[in-house]
């Protein structure tokens, strides 16, 4: 079982706007597309989670509309119920946040998300299948019109 997770600005489900680089106390929306690939056998009870830190919003729009992705307020956790992936197959979904830097951040790359962790059943084995990714930055490594420089947050 594999979990994929990528930070994305210029591609992806979402329209996002703002500056880029992130520029203190200007609004940046970011998508954040996740996606679980199985390998020969099927899994059931997929769940998804990560945090998003105190300066990301959580902006309420997930892709494919209808995809069991919600946000818990009080704990700052997104979970993605991506439920049974069959053997070979994947299940893709998107969300979108918002970032508002601060002056401390200047000069750095901030986490968007915290770690994101993948937990499943294995319908053949009957064992729990991990998979966990580091958080996403602002440095959008996987977004392919992403240039060098767009990552760290200026004044």
């Amino acid at each position: 079982l594999r979990l994929s997770a990528k930070g994305l600005y210029f591609s992806g489900a979402f329209k996002n706007a703002g500056p880029l680089p992130p520029q203190v106390e200007k609004e940046t929306t970011y998508t954040v597309a996740l996606n679980v690939r199985s390998s020969s056998n099927s899994v059931s009870g997929a769940l998804v989670k990560t945090t998003l830190p105190i300066y990301v919003k959580w902006l309420g729009a997930v892709s494919p509309d209808g995809e069991d992705i919600i946000y818990n307020e009080s704990t700052s956790e997104v979970v993605w119920n991506a439920g049974r992936i069959p053997a070979n197959g994947e299940r893709s979904g998107a969300f979108q946040i918002s970032f508002l830097p601060s002056l401390s951040q200047i000069g750095q790359v901030p986490r968007l998300t915290g770690d994101i962790f993948l937990v499943a059943t294995d319908d053949f084995t009957k064992t729990e299948v991990r998979d966990r990714k580091s958080s996403i930055t602002t440095y959008l490594l996987s977004d392919p019109q992403f240039v060098q420089g767009q990552s760290s947050v200026v004044r």
